[in-house]
């Protein structure tokens, strides 16, 4: 389910998910953490490309001589296994 509206105001979040509990796949905007500490209710979860961002810049910033042996490093690997996470959920639609 989404809403959308013309701007990043955080009472359309607060709004839309009045009486809802449950889980809310997000971005790391910072309306919905201050959601999540007053929803006990509700799960708020990062989602896998916000996730990926992060350690997709993390194995940018390493020096171009360091990007080589990159393949031992926590970046690497979460970029790695968030990759298969797309390709096994891109297999699954297929299914449906």
């Amino acid at each position: 389910l989404y809403e959308y509206q013309r701007t990043r105001k955080a009472d359309h979040p607060q709004e839309f998910l009045k009486g809802f509990t449950g889980v809310v796949v997000c971005d790391g905007y910072s309306a919905y953490r201050k959601l999540d500490r007053e929803n006990p209710d509700i799960t708020f979860a990062g989602c896998w490309t916000h996730a990926r961002r992060y350690f997709s810049d993390a194995l940018k910033a390493l020096p171009k001589a360091a990007q080589k042996t990159a393949k031992d490093t926590v970046a690497y690997e979460a970029v790695k296994r968030i990759g298969a996470i797309y390709h096994l959920d891109n297999q699954l639609a297929a299914l449906e």
